[in-house]
């Protein structure tokens, strides 16, 4: 609490955003737009005392803009300002925790935003009223906006600290607009949000908000601590080994706790999109560059050690990957058992997932090993030619109407295409199903991992480090 309640950030954006001069405008351009809309929803009312679920869509809409647009454009704008005038420097060096530097922007910047959501929210309740939408509806719906605000603005203060050019980060405002205007229009028909089925997790029945909750406070969780490791270095990685580690068990634990009841097929689809794409993430900030890794050989060296312990944020990051992929292999063996599946739809699709995420991680620690910053370029390069380039050459290859063997074939190398076909026809397919994408994807990962051991082996030669890698 007290990174909360003497927070000199918090204070100071209190103090700068809700002066009258500032707030009054606003907020006064709000409460009469918001009564004006209430009161046509009032005048407009039909016999039937059923009106009002029109004016309730446009105003959950205003309150999403508020919250969701205006606010995230606040927590950028003070992040990219901090970071242009040097005051960002200034506060990594005072004696404040990064952490209460994090809260504070992320609190701080859309006070005023907060103040005009606050405004709308007896609007709301009254067209709510009017329009016959439960409490227990509207309660789901503002606390939605709410949680998914808090995500957004987690998001645009992480990308407005890593980004070469913090202005940009505000760019995908106009993307979040359709976004608030779509989720408020599909809420707006009269009591049309209470016939939607509550949501499940581990087959327990959860509000709706709380569901949400759990889901996008995670997010912001983890988006909040790689904040919080942006101010205390802005040349450290967003997570370390361990919280990346801690970052997919979480997201694995969530996505089966939420596919409990569903579906098999529908289950396995979005269960391996999420995990794969979740380990692909976590598994570039656990990969170190020569400098990182040899800082961590000589610190080693120094207590007797010959390497530093594998899940340091100095270490190279093969164990860290084979970590990433066992929390993989546990969440699908978890949900499969429990949906009763046919081991053979589980088993292909996820094991060229699993070989996905080693493969990226494998990758991408050889060439930062290899090229230090420049890495990442050459990483992202080398998967493009591997998993994308054979998917637009295999679709020319099958339109100009040459060897159809082979246009099938450089399109069931891409791992995408494997796991696509292994889920759609399990184990079935024209060249022999997912076994081209799964021997080639096996293939690289064999290949980056002897590289990146031989890559460290070389790093470790330089430092004068004798051992074992």
């Amino acid at each position: 609490m007290a990174l909360l309640i003497d927070n000199p950030i918090i204070i100071k954006h209190i103090r700068a955003r809700l002066r009258p001069a500032q707030a009054m405008p606003g907020a006064v351009a709000l409460f009469c737009l918001a009564a004006t809309l209430t009161w046509l929803a009032f005048a407009s009312q039909p016999a039937d005392g059923q009106g009002g679920g029109f004016v309730f869509g446009l105003l959950l809409c205003l309150l999403a803009l508020v919250l969701v647009v205006l606010g995230s454009e606040q927590v950028a704008t003070a992040v990219s300002v901090a970071r242009e005038t040097g005051i960002l420097d200034f506060h990594r060096i005072s004696p404040l925790p990064p952490a209460e530097v994090a809260l504070g922007f992320f609190l701080g910047a859309p006070i005023r935003e907060a103040c005009y959501a606050a405004l709308l929210v007896p609007f709301l309740a009254a067209t709510a009223i009017l329009a016959g939408i439960p409490w227990t509806s509207l309660f789901d719906l503002v606390a939605t906006v709410v949680f998914v605000a808090l995500l957004v603005h987690a998001w645009q203060l992480l990308a407005a600290l890593v980004s070469r050019r913090p202005r940009a980060s505000t760019r995908g405002i106009l993307l979040l607009v359709f976004l608030a205007l779509g989720f408020g229009a599909s809420a707006m028909r009269d009591g049309s949000v209470a016939s939607i089925s509550a949501p499940t997790y581990f087959g327990l029945p959860l509000p709706r908000a709380l569901f949400v909750g759990l889901h996008t406070v995670a997010a912001t969780i983890f988006l909040l601590v790689a904040a919080t490791r942006q101010m205390r270095d802005q040349r450290a990685a967003l997570l370390s080994k361990w919280q990346a580690l801690a970052c997919l068990t979480t997201v694995a634990t969530l996505a089966v706790g939420s596919l409990w009841m569903a579906e098999p097929t529908i289950a396995l689809v979005a269960l391996l999109t999420v995990v794969v794409a979740t380990g692909v993430f976590c598994g570039m900030p656990v990969a170190v560059t020569t400098g990182e890794y040899l800082k961590g050989v000589r610190r080693a060296r120094r207590l007797g050690r010959s390497a530093a312990p594998p899940l340091d944020d100095a270490a190279a990051s093969g164990v860290a990957v084979a970590g990433l992929c066992l929390v993989a292999v546990a969440a699908a063996a978890i949900l499969g058992l429990r949906l009763a599946a046919d081991w053979q739809a589980w088993a292909w699709p996820f094991s060229i997932g699993l070989l996905v995420i080693a493969t990226h991680g494998f990758a991408r620690q050889y060439y930062r090993l290899r090229d230090g910053s420049q890495g990442d370029l050459l990483c992202n390069l080398t998967l493009f030619l591997i998993w994308v380039l054979p998917l637009p050459l295999a679709a020319a290859w099958s339109a100009s109407g040459l060897d159809g063997w082979t246009g099938n074939f450089l399109w069931e190398v891409t791992p995408w295409a494997g796991m696509t076909q292994a889920v759609i026809a399990k184990a079935g397919g024209a060249v022999g199903g997912p076994w081209p994408s799964l021997f080639v994807t096996g293939l690289t990962t064999l290949v980056f991992g002897v590289l990146q051991v031989r890559q460290a082996a070389i790093a470790r030669r330089e430092a004068g480090a004798p051992g074992p890698v």
